[in-house]
């Protein structure tokens, strides 16, 4: 999920990480993307690969404009 951690003010947008067994009960995670040089972090979705590999596309959004991006975790998103 898309939101400044720091504060309930708009800000440098982050994702968010929760995760659920059952789509009832959530658990939230830390931080999943943290803004960077290229910008902070819209709105994206995620899966899993047949390899148990997550990757994530999303939107960098920065003083050069939008850019699609792609981010990779190895450890089940852990």
């Amino acid at each position: 999920f898309q939101h400044h951690p720091h504060s309930l003010e708009w800000g440098p947008m982050h994702w968010g990480h929760a995760t659920s067994r059952d789509l009832i009960s959530w658990e939230e995670r830390p931080i999943a993307l943290y803004p960077d040089e290229l910008g902070t972090i819209f709105s994206g979705s995620a899966a899993i690969t047949d390899d148990g590999k997550i990757v994530a596309a999303f939107t960098h959004h920065g003083e050069g404009g939008e850019a699609q991006s792609l981010a990779f975790s190895s450890d089940g998103g852990r």
